[in-house]
């Protein structure tokens, strides 16, 4: 990975790099799982860098995975990449979010300050509220 990074367009290459959460191995007394709301199955790593991000700085921001497709596409826009359909007027080419682009976090960092985790259980009937959707 290091490797291709050294040999990449810096000027012209956009690199968001996230992860996966990690199981507990025993911590809290639970068996392997990680779908308890605790910080180290709610907190990945994430990394974002190219000519729209500020080369060597770092944001104590609240990101999400809803923030990935946002982000994106703004990138995208800000590089002149593709043009929104005949008729579609608004900025995020008809296309609509829940999340925020990341680079609109850079210049307001404090825009996020918390956000819900839920969990229902996996959908087989057994450890889930009939109420959710399966």
């Amino acid at each position: 990975f290091v490797r291709i990074l050294k040999n990449i367009d810096t000027e012209n290459t956009t690199i968001l790099f996230t992860s996966d959460n990690g199981f507990y191995f025993g911590e809290w007394g639970m068996v392997l799982d990680k779908r308890q709301p605790y910080e180290v199955t709610i907190r990945v790593p994430m990394f974002a860098s190219g000519p729209h991000f500020p080369k060597g700085s770092t944001q104590d921001t609240v990101v999400l995975n809803i923030d990935i497709a946002p982000t994106a596409i703004d990138v995208a826009k800000k590089s002149g990449v593709g043009k929104p359909k005949p008729g579609v007027k608004d900025e995020n080419y008809g296309l609509q979010f829940d999340g925020t682009s990341m680079l609109s976090l850079l210049t307001a960092p404090k825009a996020r300050n918390s956000f819900l985790i839920e969990y229902h259980g996996m959908g087989n009937g057994i450890d889930s509220n009939d109420s959710c959707a399966h």
